[in-house]
């Protein structure tokens, strides 16, 4: 049972970061038009780079396919997995949600 939860907690992030690839990917292409000269360059970095978003998950896969080959998996391997998925995760996040808020937020403070 603990290799199946190992493995559907990675499915989950990696289809987490998917869609947080797929946020930036929509971000970009519909919203970012008035912002298209004034943008930040952390937000222009972000919004670049935004593939790397699926190359993130490969190797928690890596890491759960071994443990998955282990003879004898612990409870604590489990909630260890699923603690750094949660964190990357949200790290993940609140920096592409601050990316994506980061032009309102200096167009406010112009006017």
């Amino acid at each position: 049972m603990n290799r199946i939860t190992n493995l559907l907690f990675v499915l989950a992030f990696t289809i987490e970061c998917v869609g947080l690839w797929l946020l930036l990917s929509e971000f970009e292409s519909i919203f970012m038009r008035p912002f298209v000269n004034k943008l930040p360059d952390s937000t222009h970095f972000i919004l670049s780079n935004k593939t790397l978003l699926l190359l993130i998950p490969i190797p928690f896969w890596i890491y759960a396919l071994y443990i998955t080959m282990k003879k004898a998996i612990t409870i604590d391997m489990v909630f260890l997995l699923l603690a750094i998925t949660t964190v990357v995760f949200l790290l993940l996040l609140f920096v592409a949600l601050f990316v994506i808020m980061l032009p309102w937020v200096i167009e406010a403070g112009v006017k």
